[in-house]
C-alpha cells in the first residue's frame, strides 16, 4: 500500500466517500492501523508519522482540507507536507483531502508541489462528480450510495432519485 494518498475532488461528499473507501481498504489490510483525523485549518504542524507507536502498529493520519480556499495553510504546515510527501515514511500512511471551492476549479491548484510529491511517492485519487450529461455515471453513483447502505435498488428507484434530484 502507498504511504501517501491525495484524494481530490469537486464535491465534499464524493471526497468523503472516497476517503471512507480508502480507509476501509487500509484497515482491512492492517486491522491494527491507528487512524487519526485532523482538519488542516486546526493544526499548525503535521502529526508525527516518523516515530513508531509504543504499542507497535502503524499510524495513519488523515489531514482534511489541504486545498485551503477559505484559509491559508500555515507556512510551517505547508512546508512540512511538501517535505513529507517528497520522502514519506514507508511504515506510516498519510491521507490528504482537497475539495474544490467551485465546480470546475482545480482542487489542487494551490498545492501543486504537494500533489507532485504524492504522484511520485503515492497515489492521487480523483473524486469528481460526473458531467451533467453522463446519466449512466450518475446512475452508477446513485446505485453505489444504495449499495453502501446495504440496499439493492431497481432501475425504477435509481431513475426516480435522479429525476427528483434533477
Amino acid at each position: 500500500m502507498h504511504p501517501v494518498h491525495l484524494i481530490a475532488g469537486d464535491d465534499d461528499l464524493l471526497v468523503q466517500r472516497a476517503t471512507e473507501r480508502l480507509l476501509a481498504s487500509l484497515t482491512a489490510d492492517d486491522p491494527e492501523l491507528q487512524v487519526e483525523v485532523h482538519d488542516a485549518s486546526q493544526i499548525e504542524q503535521l502529526p508525527e508519522l516518523r516515530t513508531q507507536s509504543l504499542f507497535g502498529g502503524r499510524v495513519c493520519a488523515v489531514v482534511r482540507g489541504v486545498q485551503a480556499p477559505k484559509f491559508t495553510l500555515s507556512a510551517g504546515l505547508k512546508g512540512e507536507l511538501e517535505d513529507y510527501v517528497a520522502a514519506p515514511d514507508p511504515q506510516a500512511v498519510l491521507v490528504l483531502t482537497a475539495v474544490a471551492g467551485e465546480r470546475g476549479k482545480s482542487s489542487t491548484g494551490k498545492i501543486q508541489k504537494i500533489k507532485k510529491g504524492v504522484e511520485a511517492n503515492g497515489q492521487v485519487i480523483e473524486a469528481n462528480a460526473p458531467p451533467d450529461w453522463k446519466d449512466k455515471d450518475w446512475a452508477a453513483l446513485v446505485t453505489a450510495e444504495f449499495s453502501r447502505l446495504g440496499r439493492r435498488p431497481g432501475p425504477g428507484a435509481v431513475a426516480a432519485v435522479m429525476e427528483h434530484a434533477g
